[in-house]
């Protein structure tokens, strides 16, 4: 396990974008991520998705948004938001 916490992850219902918390565990070559903490560690683990992470994924600070990233994987991008500039970073390296 390299990295784990909460980001507020954007969601795109239609014409209105949301963010909603989420908790995000990456492992090795994967990023995976849960409704909450106690979801990874209940006895079922109930993860919400999967995404490899490959040569083609890129990671990259929001050019517009300070605190969030966007992470480009094979299916669709992700628009991540961490609680700090700071906090941003480490992500962006240890995804990267």
């Amino acid at each position: 396990m390299i990295k784990r916490g909460y980001l507020k992850k954007q969601n795109n219902d239609g014409f209105v974008r949301s963010w909603k918390p989420r908790w995000f565990v990456l492992r090795n070559d994967v990023l995976c991520y849960y409704n909450n903490e106690a979801d990874e560690k209940g006895p079922s683990d109930q993860m919400l998705q999967m995404i490899p992470i490959l040569a083609s994924t890129r990671v990259q600070p929001h050019p517009q948004k300070t605190d969030t990233f966007i992470f480009q994987a094979t299916d669709r991008n992700y628009v991540l938001q961490a609680e700090g500039t700071n906090e941003r970073d480490v992500w962006v390296q240890a995804i990267g």
